[in-house]
C-alpha cells in the first residue's frame, strides 16, 4: 500500500475491530450494571489471534468466553468474513495471503481451505449462492474471482484495472471503486458478477494516491479518496468526493451521470492537529471520504481532509451529512465525525480528540436521528453484535457492553484471552 494511504487506513482500521495475542489472564469477570435495558443472551461469533493465525468460536454474549469449548483454528490472520446464504457456514479471507477458509458454524469445524493463488490478500468476500463465492484480491495486480466453495475451485478470474478504493455488495455482484495505480486520476466503477467484468470511467471524479521524494525529508504524498456507496437493491452506486459534485452509476447499464448537491459535503474549517504522526504518515495532503447507503434511502457521508504543516499533519473533520438522492439535497447532521459506517441497524460516526487517545462515537438510527454519544479513552468503539456495542480496550481484554438503543451500559467483561468479535458484512 502506498505510504500516503497509511494514515487514512489507520482510521479505517479503528473501525474494523480485531483481537490479538493468546496469553491467559485472570478468570473471566462479568459485572452487570443496574439498568432496565435487556441483557445480551445470544452467543456472539468471536476470535482469538495468536502467533500463527486465528481461532474462531461462539462466545457467551456477556462473558466473551467460549460457550462450549469448541473452536476452529484458522492458519492465517483474516481480513474479511462472510456468512453463507443459509447462515450455517463462514468464509474467512486472509489479510496477508490469498487464502479462504470455510468453517461449519454448527459443528465448529473446518470444511476446507482454499488457496486461490490470486493477488496478495483477500479484500472482499460475497457469498451469493451455495455454490458461488465472489472474492476480490488486492495486490499487484488486483483481481476478482468466482470460487466454488464446495469444490474449492476458482471458476473464473478477472484482473481489475486499478487500485481498489472501495467494494460493496451489488445484488449478486461486487461493485468496486477503482483509481489509477500509484497516481491520482479519473475514478472508475467496476462490476463483477462471477462471469464478466464491466466498468465505467468517471472523468469528473479524481481518485487515488501519488507520492514524491526519495527520502523521508522530501517525501510527500497526496490523496483523493471519494466515498463509495451502493443502494441496498444493488441497482445504483454513488461516488462522493469532497465538494458538491457527485457521480451516480446505473449498475445495470454502467452509465454514469453527475449531480450538484444543494450544499457541499465539505468542511467547517475547524483544524484538528495530529501532534505526533508516525514518520510514514507525514507530509500527506488531500481529502478522504466514507459513504454508506442507508435502508431509509439516504446516503451518509463523512471524512477527513489532511494537510501538512511542518512535521505535523492537520486533520479537518467533515462531520456527518445525509444526501437525499431523490432531490440531491444535503442535511448536515453533526459536526463531529471523521468516519462513518453502518452496522447492525445503526449508523456509527467516529471522532477523535486532539492530541489524546480519546475517541467518541455518535450512534444514529437509520433515519439519521441521534440516539446517543459516548466517549472513551484507549478503546475500540466499533464492535457491535445483536443490538449491543462491545466497547473494548485495544488489547481485547476488557469490554463494556452497551445497549445500542439506549446507550446504557448493561455489563462489563474481562475474558481470559484477548478477544475480538468477528465482523460480518
Amino acid at each position: 500500500m502506498p505510504r500516503g494511504a497509511l494514515l487514512a487506513t489507520a482510521i479505517v482500521l479503528a473501525l474494523a475491530g480485531c483481537g490479538g495475542g493468546d496469553g491467559d489472564t485472570a478468570a473471566p469477570t462479568t459485572v452487570p450494571t443496574t439498568t432496565t435495558a435487556a441483557v445480551p443472551a445470544e452467543p456472539v461469533l468471536a476470535s482469538f489471534s495468536g502467533n500463527a493465525g486465528s481461532e474462531v468460536f461462539w462466545a457467551d454474549g456477556l462473558t466473551l468466553e467460549p460457550v462450549d469449548g469448541r473452536s476452529v483454528d484458522v492458519p492465517f490472520f483474516y481480513s474479511v468474513a462472510e456468512l453463507s446464504p443459509d447462515g450455517k457456514q463462514l468464509a474467512l479471507g486472509g489479510n496477508e495471503r490469498s487464502m479462504i477458509q470455510i468453517v461449519d458454524l454448527e459443528e465448529m469445524r473446518e470444511v476446507r481451505t482454499i488457496d486461490a493463488g490470486l493477488g496478495e490478500w483477500v479484500e472482499h468476500l460475497q457469498w451469493v449462492a451455495p455454490d458461488l463465492l465472489l472474492a476480490s484480491f488486492s495486490g499487484l495486480p488486483t483481481e476478482a474471482a468466482a470460487i466454488d466453495p464446495v469444490s474449492g475451485k476458482v471458476l473464473h478470474a478477472e484482473e481489475l484495472d486499478g487500485a481498489v478504493l472501495g467494494s460493496e455488495p451489488a445484488g449478486g455482484a461486487i461493485a468496486f471503486l477503482l483509481a489509477p495505480e500509484r497516481s491520482i486520476g479519473p475514478a472508475a466503477v467496476a462490476l463483477f458478477d462471477g462471469r464478466s467484468l464491466r466498468s465505467v470511467q468517471l472523468k469528473e471524479i479524481a481518485a487515488g494516491w501519488e507520492e514524491e521524494g526519495e527520502s523521508e525529508e522530501d517525501y510527500r504524498s497526496r490523496q483523493s479518496i471519494p466515498g463509495f456507496a451502493v443502494d441496498p437493491s444493488g441497482q445504483r452506486a454513488l461516488v462522493v468526493p469532497a465538494g458538491n459534485r457527485v457521480a451516480e452509476v446505473d449498475l445495470a447499464t454502467m452509465e454514469a451521470g453527475y449531480h450538484d448537491l444543494a450544499q457541499p459535503v465539505s468542511l467547517l474549517g475547524r483544524l484538528r492537529n495530529w501532534l505526533e504522526p508516525a514518520a510514514e504518515a507525514k507530509m500527506i495532503d488531500g481529502p478522504s471520504r466514507a459513504a454508506v447507503w442507508l435502508p431509509s434511502g439516504l446516503v451518509a457521508v463523512s471524512g477527513v481532509d489532511y494537510s501538512t504543516d511542518g512535521d505535523n499533519v492537520d486533520l479537518d473533520f467533515a462531520g456527518l451529512s445525509l444526501i437525499d438522492p431523490a432531490s440531491w439535497s444535503v442535511n448536515r447532521v453533526s459536526d463531529e465525525p471523521g468516519w462513518v459506517t453502518y452496522r447492525d441497524g445503526v449508523l456509527l460516526g467516529s471522532a477523535w480528540k486532539e492530541g489524546s487517545d480519546h475517541q467518541a462515537v455518535h450512534v444514529f438510527g437509520a433515519d439519521g436521528a441521534l440516539r446517543f454519544s459516548l466517549e472513551r479513552e484507549g478503546a475500540d468503539l466499533s464492535q457491535v453484535s445483536g443490538g449491543y456495542l462491545y466497547a473494548t480496550s485495544y488489547d481485547g481484554t476488557r469490554f463494556e457492553i452497551i445497549d445500542l438503543a439506549t446507550g446504557e451500559t448493561v455489563a462489563q467483561a474481562e475474558p481470559r484471552r484477548e478477544t475480538g468479535l468477528v465482523f460480518l458484512g
